[in-house]
């Protein structure tokens, strides 16, 4: 298990950490923590990612240094350490610039394809934060109130604020003991879950606006295009809050959002209680949770990735 990993970090001197692409709160969380607590052992820690840090998220401790710019392997690197990510090509770093660094993989999705050559998927843990949380003790790293905010991060995005049914015991105890070193939990939740700019609440009118209702109300889906970002200048094109909003209605029991990109079409997918969404994002080599998933569909139209995920869906209704 995660007992020899010590053992492999301390050998190391130089170590990049990465996460998936397109990066939530439990990926980035994560990374910070883990970095930070690598540079408190005296590593030349470094954060790999393709990706810019999401507004809801940019009071992470180690934003500064996320950013599209760095997803380069540097020379002399003798440890990738992969947080947060169930397969090699959703990583955050160029694939091109690995060599023969071993990868160390970290991660509670159950899909995970254990492409590491050090691997510990725990797929009780909530979030990956948990499992670095273990990891920093193992490695006997005091955590200190930066670490503590990363983590808390990590814990309550995966969580929902703690509403998801992946919710522990453990869960509680790790966040009761972040919270003792001044982590503020008030101004995270607020930061995470209530605040956007104003065009990014236009954005979710106009993904109700096109909200379809299918088998008797318990399927929402919506769809959002490449144009509304466009218009409204939203560089952030996450919508994994957006695709929330399709299962407040009481009879709804799985919410999907369609996004427009790049030819192809992604599809976020959340449920709340018969539909496995990891599963059914499995279908269409997606991956995720129980409640909350997500896929890429190899078409440019709407209309045919629709069909095929409502085609799909059927047969896990009924």
């Amino acid at each position: 298990m995660m007992n020899r990993f010590p053992e492999v970090i301390r050998r190391a001197k130089k170590i990049g950490v990465a996460c998936h692409t397109f990066p939530d709160g439990d990926a980035l969380g994560s990374v910070h923590a883990m970095v930070l607590g690598l540079r408190s052992l005296g590593k030349e820690a470094y954060i790999l990612s393709k990706d810019a840090v999401l507004d809801s998220l940019d009071f992470l401790p180690l934003t500064a240094e996320t950013n599209a710019a760095d997803a380069i392997i540097q020379p002399y690197t003798d440890l990738i350490i992969v947080l947060d990510c169930g397969n090699f090509d959703r990583v955050s770093f160029d694939q091109k610039t690995l060599g023969q660094e071993p990868i160390m993989i970290l991660d509670h999705h159950k899909s995970n394809d254990k492409f590491g050559e050090y691997n510990h998927v725990d797929t009780k843990a909530a979030a990956t934060g948990e499992i670095v949380f273990d990891l920093l003790a193992l490695l006997r790293v005091p955590l200190t109130q930066e670490m503590a905010v990363a983590l808390y991060t990590a814990i309550t995005t995966d969580t929902g604020s703690f509403r998801f049914e992946n919710t522990t015991p453990r869960t509680m105890a790790i966040a009761g003991n972040l919270l003792a070193l001044g982590v503020p939990h008030q101004e995270i939740a607020r930061r995470v879950f209530d605040e956007k700019p104003l065009n990014r609440v236009r954005l979710m009118g106009r993904a109700i606006e096109t909200l379809e209702s299918h088998f008797n109300g318990r399927v929402n889906l919506m769809i959002v295009r490449e144009k509304d970002f466009l218009e409204l200048a939203l560089p952030d094109q996450d919508t994994g809050d957006l695709v929330n909003l399709g299962l407040s209605p009481k009879e709804a029991e799985v919410s999907m959002i369609l996004k427009e990109t790049e030819g192809k079409i992604r599809v976020s997918i959340r449920t709340k209680r018969k539909v496995d969404a990891g599963r059914f994002a499995e279908v269409f080599q997606g991956g995720g949770h129980v409640r909350a998933a997500g896929c890429t569909l190899m078409t440019p139209s709407l209309l045919e990735a629709k069909e095929r995920l409502l085609q799909e869906m059927e047969a896990y209704l009924y």
